[in-house]
């Protein structure tokens, strides 16, 4: 059992910090800056910390739900 939880702490590391929040987060606010860039003509970089923040936070918090509902169902199919 306990060999089973080390193997869940270092893949929910791997799932929610590299995965979702440097993978998605950060093309995600990249991709938003460009757009408000362009549709409402605000400097590129306005407000970059602030969707960096928001959607790395965003996809984190996402990544754990995921990463939890993956614990449960392996868990549910071990019973």
């Amino acid at each position: 059992m306990e060999q089973v939880q080390l193997k869940f702490n270092s893949s929910i590391f791997k799932q929610i910090l590299i995965k979702d929040m440097l993978a998605r987060g950060i093309p995600i606010a990249l991709l938003f800056q460009v757009l408000s860039h362009f549709m409402y003509h605000r400097g590129l970089l306005d407000g970059i910390g602030i969707s960096l923040i928001v959607f790395m936070l965003a996809s984190g918090l996402s990544g754990f739900f995921k990463w939890k509902m993956k614990v449960n169902k392996v868990k549910a199919q071990r019973k």
